[in-house]
């Protein structure tokens, strides 16, 4: 009797969507807070008390 061929690439492929879709789900939203523009880190950590990290301090490239 002869033995199965066993699953397809195509079925792996498939369910190796599911990690590489969260994956890119957890980035886009860790993207997504980065870049949000009311949340400003540097204003929260002032709210709080907190000292902002040196180089979060003028002269940052990314600061508007």
């Amino acid at each position: 009797m002869p033995r199965s061929a066993g699953k397809p690439a195509i079925y792996w492929a498939g369910w190796g969507l599911f990690p590489v879709g969260a994956l890119l789900a957890l980035m886009l939203i860790a993207l997504h807070v980065r870049f949000t523009p009311g949340f400003n880190r540097q204003k929260r950590l002032e709210e709080e008390g907190g000292s902002p990290a040196s180089h979060c301090q003028q002269g940052s490239p990314l600061r508007a």
